[in-house]
């Protein structure tokens, strides 16, 4: 039975009929779906959205509770067809979650009484280790899997939630890494491809069997993350053999030869995890996927009251092919995979939502026009935090849209190189007045044209690799055309690399506009590295009435040869297969939009590759530019107190920043009131 109130507008347009719907977690899908008698799920509400005629408004409302999704809630052009529009949200301020994983009965925690399993666990922890058999919660994958760089990213295994946190796998070393000395060659394994290496830690004997054990570091390159399963150790030969292969090949750590050519500290390190005899702190965990059971140590038995674990390995929600739907106020949380999916869709707006504990992203949407993500909180997530494409990149028809108000925090647990905050690709995509902090690898990662990436506050990220940004792009000129402008970064470095900058325009690409942000203690902290802003090879980016405070280097900059720009986009048939059929950079509105790419391909009569830089302020600054590659004007160096740095556990406000600073041109040029997130509720 269907419920709605007429709505009669003018006689010229049709008349828009509202209807509602309830879901309750004490009601029953046999009822009607009214507020007296809801439904119990959200599947059997969008059952009944089919059936409502068309040019209707319809809300799907969720009364207070947690709901557990077994199956993926699937929205699409069936469900909702043309001329109807579509809320799920919450009734009035009633709190509502939407959950893919489960709650876990404390009486299925049982002591460990297996003689095999008390005999690995330290004599120390054995009172305090709890057994849970999985299958009860899931009938299969309970194993690890491979989610390192360059590997497709699945939904991560099953996982262990305390108190709404995640809990960690049992690892060694507990807080800190092991070197590689060698590796050994292919020629000497078994398999070939397999790897075999050295370590500079003598390995534990007490081990009794790897056939669970992973390692997980930065094993091959600078800026990517890899783990892979432990085939067997050698602990006299302090030897390690493994199962399987990253993308590149291991490496060994390097020498201080090495790390002052810009090779990381962290490079060519890890530890072990899942290691069922390295059970000794507080929410530490291993899984065993053959007798399917969850083994965990707690201090307090009172955390068996609080214990939830991951198990739906799809999106939560999924749209495709439709329109004009509003998802408001609901909070998603506990996922293997996304929460929600969108594809080839228009008019979506997600606001005041908030999601956490996710194993890949928030929300995936792909090929959208139109669609607002606002006023939400991210926390917590697998692989990022929210992956966007929109438009049309031959034509240059702009998405429209846009991320903004965000609050997004600890967004790459799992896969820890290149899962940003925020992944956009297409164009037009505006990403605006969001807080985004604490992560390994980068804030913001764009491709496409004609962005804009504006007063976000972004902090403490980029912290374990080197060779990257926060805000990063690259090996592609044809994606030009967008703006950085109105930013805050603060402290966008680490002690491993000198390879860090706030702002990396990577292999060869240019064309943007880079203005009115500020740069505080951003950039390398050596004397060698990357300045706050850093380009490889690229050119005709304006960088203009930027604020600098405290950093090292303003601007670094690698020039490319000629030679080496024809073999990077002339010879390479993948680089110009990007520029020329993937959008054609030699097409009248690429020549008319983007002036700078005429005569791309003739290098003898090309301009130089240079960026142009006017009217920045630069305080406390030790060096400017270390290179050719930037044309310098109208610039404002102050030495002040060298004391002068906010309080870290704080944002950057602006009674913190010296009086001669805020005295300058540039600095009135900065909107500094508007930066951030713009919302509390988090």
């Amino acid at each position: 039975m269907l419920f709605s109130i007429l709505i009669v507008s003018g006689s010229a347009r049709p008349s828009i009929r509202e209807f509602a719907f309830f879901v309750s977690t004490k009601g029953s899908d046999s009822k009607k779906g009214t507020k007296e008698e809801p439904f119990r799920n959200l599947s059997k509400a969008l059952e009944t959205v089919v059936s409502v005629p068309g040019n209707s408004s319809i809300t799907i409302y969720f009364r207070d509770g947690t709901y557990m999704l077994s199956n993926t809630a699937s929205i699409n052009n069936t469900t909702l067809t043309k001329g109807k529009q579509l809320t799920l949200t919450s009734y009035g301020n009633e709190k509502v979650f939407l959950t893919g994983g489960s709650n876990v009965n404390s009486s299925d925690f049982q002591k460990v009484t297996d003689g095999a399993i008390l005999r690995k666990i330290p004599t120390t922890s054995r009172n305090n280790v709890y057994a849970l058999d999985l299958g009860r919660y899931a009938s299969n994958d309970i194993s690890l899997h491979k989610n390192g760089y360059g590997q497709p990213r699945k939904p991560s295994p099953i996982e262990l939630f305390i108190n709404e946190d995640p809990a960690s796998l049992a690892r060694w070393p507990k807080d800190s890494t092991i070197s590689i000395v060698s590796v050994v060659p292919a020629a000497e394994i078994s398999g070939g491809e397999k790897a075999a290496f050295t370590t500079g830690a003598i390995l534990p004997t007490r081990w009794e069997s790897p056939s669970h054990i992973w390692i997980a570091g930065a094993l091959t390159k600078n800026w990517a993350f890899d783990n892979l399963p432990v085939l067997s150790l050698e602990p006299k030969k302090n030897l390690v053999r493994l199962s399987d292969k990253a993308k590149y090949k291991i490496v060994k750590a390097p020498d201080k030869r090495r790390q002052q050519f810009g090779d990381s500290r962290t490079l060519g390190s890890f530890f072990f995890y899942n290691v069922t005899e390295e059970l000794t702190r507080n929410r530490e965990y291993v899984m065993d996927p053959q007798s399917k059971k969850l083994y965990v140590y707690l201090d307090s038995e009172s955390d068996l009251e609080k214990c939830s674990i991951s198990t739906l390995a799809t999106p939560l929600i999924e749209i495709s092919n439709t329109e004009a739907i509003r998802i408001k106020g609901l909070n998603f949380g506990l996922g293997r995979s996304s929460a929600i999916k969108i594809s080839r869709s228009s008019n979506i707006l997600i606001e005041n939502c908030t999601f956490k504990n996710f194993g890949l992203l928030a929300i995936d949407a792909a090929n959208c026009m139109k669609l607002k993500v606002q006023t939400s909180t991210i926390m917590n997530t697998g692989s990022g935090a929210i992956v966007m494409s929109g438009g049309n990149r031959k034509t240059l028809q702009p998405s429209e849209n846009y991320i903004e108000n965000c609050v997004i925090t600890n967004f790459s647990r799992l896969y820890r190189s290149y899962s940003p905050a925020i992944n956009i690709q297409g164009v037009g995509i505006t990403v605006k007045n969001n807080d985004i902090s604490v992560a390994p690898g980068q804030a913001i990662i764009f491709q496409g044209n004609d962005h804009v990436i504006s007063y976000n506050n972004i902090s403490d990220v980029c912290q374990e690799f080197g060779d990257v940004g926060a805000i990063y792009t690259g090996r592609d000129p044809s994606s030009t055309g967008t703006m950085i402008i109105h930013n805050l970064f603060g402290k966008i470095q680490n002690e491993a690399s000198p390879l860090v900058t706030a702002i990396y325009i990577d292999d060869g690409s240019g064309g943007f506009s880079i203005a009115n942000n500020i740069f505080l203690e951003s950039g390398t902290t050596k004397s060698n590295g990357f300045g706050a802003i850093h380009i490889n090879g690229g050119s005709h980016t304006n960088i203009d009435n930027n604020v600098f405070l405290n950093c090292r280097k303003a601007f670094s900059y690698k020039a490319w040869t000629d030679k080496k720009w024809k073999q990077t986009f002339i010879t390479n048939k993948e680089n110009l297969a990007r520029i020329t059929q993937t959008v054609d950079i030699r097409s009248k509105i690429f020549q008319k939009k983007y002036p700078h790419l005429q005569n791309f391909f003739a290098l003898s009569s090309s301009k130089k590759r240079e960026n142009y830089v006017d009217g920045n302020y630069f305080y406390n600054v030790g060096k400017i530019d270390n290179s050719p590659g930037y044309i310098i004007h109208n610039s404002i160096t102050t030495q002040g107190n060298s004391d002068f740095s906010p309080k870290r556990q704080r944002a950057l406000q602006e009674d913190d920043v010296p009086a001669e600073v805020k005295q300058s041109k540039s600095w009135k040029n900065i909107e500094f009131d508007k930066i951030g997130a713009k919302f509390t509720d988090i």
